[in-house]
């Protein structure tokens, strides 16, 4: 797992470590989130399509709906995209009511419902946030907060994947 910059470092041990040998079949799940798994580098199959998926890959960036950066312009649609709410790649909204939590600035409070997600174009596409104090809030781009926004999603995702995985898998 890793965001932004260490999920670039967690795509190159991937590939240099797991991709292709013998270790990726232990492998539970990857979450490289704040970073583009572009379609040319990876196969779909490689790409988590469920929340139980094993042996695959998640990413997502998130964005307010309608914007995308100047240096994303080119290319930021060739981008496979799970959806933290859903746990999966097709591009349904899918309502706050599926937020389980988010986890913001002082890291000491569970806010649910603060907001939605679509995949859109590459991208994870959302209304602006609602938490207290957001109506001042007036960034486009929730790069920062990737994790934060579905810090309780992904908290139940993780736990998911690892029971299911040592619930079919015998340890020696």
């Amino acid at each position: 797992a890793g965001h932004s910059q260490g999920a670039l470092m967690a795509e190159k041990l991937y590939k240099e470590f797991i991709q292709g040998k013998e270790l990726e079949k232990r492998m539970i799940a990857g979450y490289f989130v704040g970073w583009p798994l572009a379609m040319d580098e990876f196969k779909k199959e490689e790409v988590c399509q469920d929340s139980l998926d094993l042996n695959c890959l998640c990413s997502w960036r998130t964005l307010k709906r309608g914007f995308i950066p100047w240096y994303m312009k080119a290319g930021h649609e060739n981008s496979y995209v799970t959806n933290p709410l859903s746990w999966t790649t097709t591009g349904e909204r899918i309502p706050r009511s599926f937020n389980k939590g988010s986890l913001l600035l002082n890291f000491n409070k569970i806010y649910k419902n603060t907001t939605e997600a679509r995949i859109y174009q590459g991208i994870l596409a959302v209304r602006k946030p609602r938490f207290p104090g957001s109506f001042l809030y007036f960034k486009r781009n929730y790069h920062v907060a990737d994790i934060n926004l579905y810090y309780m999603n992904l908290r139940e995702n993780v736990e998911q994947r690892i029971r299911k995985y040592f619930s079919t898998h015998k340890t020696e």
